[in-house]
């Protein structure tokens, strides 16, 4: 915030824009150019897994709400009892489930796989028994910016009692609410979410189930799809900033400055599409064909 007050020239003592107004450009920025541009690259930012148990004869699954424009990176069958044991599954299309060529006759031959249908993946055909599970590995939405007050930061954390002792706790919390755990380094994941409260006894917040070993002292517990820490990598914080200084030159109306603003933010969103790809400066990524032969050789 301070960032874009230097370099959009808004005094301190104004009243047009306020924290809120600041926090909101910035999630329409990450929303509608950042996140659009980092999952172009497809350098597997983002990338987070929801597991659902295989029940038998049940074969739709809910997309995850936090998944951005509810797009999956990949559906994979996963072991139950070996999570290393995985299989991709195919997307089939409706009108190709049963259908195959056999010569020059059209046979009905059923595929094993899933399709899409609206908001839900289906299992195709649908499972007979309840054994392994089923991962679907999604573009997370990046959490809505609040301001650091609106969360509580992690000075201690208990995982045999599965507590998060905190320096202090927003007194609107209670057990009814639900909470994330952010990473104030870089990443800035979501170590944890959605994570159930049970109690909160002055900055102790006891949850319902076991808590991730990977939460450090400094990160942030905050309110379910809300985070305090901006969740985009560093190198691309300074093009976010832009965006939110082009936007408030807007409204201020300074076409001068706005310009220059613009040239800036091109020079900065070139730069950016540079650092996203590839991610992996020493390999080289291959297109295999996921049924080929030369996948196992």
């Amino acid at each position: 915030m301070a960032a874009v007050k230097r370099y959009s020239a808004v005094p301190t003592s104004q009243v047009t824009f306020q924290a809120a107004d600041f926090y909101a450009f910035a999630d329409d920025s990450i929303r509608g150019k950042i996140v659009p541009l980092i999952v172009k690259h497809m350098a597997e930012f983002y990338v987070y897994p929801c597991n659902y148990a295989v029940n038998a004869n049940q074969n739709s699954y809910a997309i995850p709400p936090r998944a951005i424009n509810m797009m999956l990176r990949s559906v994979e069958i996963v072991s139950s009892t070996d999570p290393d044991s995985r299989a991709n599954l195919e997307q089939l299309n409706r009108e190709d489930l049963f259908a195959a060529l056999s010569g020059n006759n059209r046979t009905l031959i059923k595929k094993n796989g899933f399709y899409i249908e609206g908001n839900n993946v289906v299992l195709y055909p649908t499972p007979t028994q309840s054994l392994d599970i089923l991962r679907l590995n999604y573009f997370t939405r990046p959490n809505q910016l609040v301001d650091p007050s609106a969360c509580a930061q992690v000075t201690s954390v208990n995982l045999v009692a599965n507590t998060i002792t905190c320096a202090s706790v927003p007194s609107t919390w209670t057990t009814s609410n639900t909470v994330d755990v952010v990473k104030a380094n870089p990443g800035f994941d979501c170590t944890a979410i959605d994570q159930v409260i049970t109690n909160i006894s002055g900055g102790v917040i006891t949850f319902s189930s076991a808590l991730p070993t990977n939460i450090s002292v400094g990160d942030y517990v905050c309110l379910a799809g809300q985070s305090c820490v901006v969740q985009v990598p560093v190198e691309l914080q300074p093009l976010l900033t832009q965006y939110v200084v082009v936007r408030v030159l807007s409204a201020q109306g300074d076409a001068n400055a706005l310009k220059a603003a613009k040239d800036e933010l091109a020079s900065l969103e070139m730069n950016a599409g540079l650092l996203l790809a590839p991610r992996v400066q020493g390999s080289v990524k291959r297109v295999v064909k996921s049924r080929g032969i030369n996948r196992w050789v």
